[in-house]
């Protein structure tokens, strides 16, 4: 099924419930509604196949989210957080997912927006030794960058 399908807002959290209002169906969830308009949202902002359904990976504490969501540029990861906001939505950026157990647990979780596409070493100025990243840029790819000047 297509994420965009109600049927999917169903098997991602066991409090649910589902009602029509109008012509759209929507999914009421701890007193939020997240619609399939959000969600057709948040896919124009990241592209369509940066946005799936939440794994068990992606909870925190025990809280599970409802979407993974992949961010490629800073206007996209900018645009998104815009949105989330504006729409009430509960978000937690995730880098490599290391220490999602650090801090309280979220009491509510809509988007687990990961780093990972955000990646890239912007700028290496190796007589500086200074390096620019992106936040999801790991300790691996930055070594290979910083090896190939001998740092």
């Amino acid at each position: 099924m297509p994420p965009t399908a109600p049927s999917c807002f169903l098997k991602l959290s066991p409090v649910k419930l589902t009602s029509r209002i109008g012509k759209r169906s929507v999914i009421a969830c701890h007193s939020l509604i997240f619609s399939e308009t959000n969600l057709t949202t948040i896919q124009q902002i990241v592209g369509r196949d940066h946005v799936r359904p939440a794994v068990d990976a992606d909870s925190v504490e025990g809280t599970a989210a409802k979407w993974g969501i992949e961010p490629g540029t800073v206007a996209e990861l900018s645009d998104l957080l815009k949105f989330a906001n504006a729409s009430g939505l509960h978000v937690i950026a995730r880098g490599g997912g290391t220490k999602q157990d650090w801090g309280n647990p979220p009491r509510m979780l809509d988007l687990v927006v990961s780093t990972k596409r955000l990646n890239q070493v912007i700028e290496h100025a190796d007589g500086d030794m200074t390096a620019t990243v992106q936040a999801g840029c790991t300790v691996a790819e930055l070594s290979k960058t910083l090896a190939q000047r001998g740092q």
